[in-house]
């Protein structure tokens, strides 16, 4: 859990998280090279997928952080690039 908890913090830090329409979210993948659609708490993902309903991938760890800060942070001190 460790390690998908640090590369969620990565994802976070250095890749691009988006919101979209619908409450689904768009959160960038470790290489950059692409991103993973979670809706309604589901990743599509393959360690998502592999793992099951609920599982922790780095990219839910990710938006979990994210919306953690966003939460417990003043404005403006949320860190990643994160686009509305």
């Amino acid at each position: 859990m460790t390690s998908r908890l640090e590369k969620g913090a990565f994802l976070l830090i250095l890749r691009t998280i988006e919101r979209l329409d619908g409450g689904a979210w768009r959160v960038g993948s470790e290489d950059g090279l692409r991103s993973y659609l979670i809706r309604n708490g589901d990743c599509e993902c393959s360690d998502y997928v592999r793992h099951g309903k609920g599982h922790p991938c780095k990219h839910r760890l990710a938006l979990m952080l994210r919306d953690w800060l966003e939460d417990n942070c003043s404005q403006g001190q949320v860190p990643g690039k994160i686009s509305e």
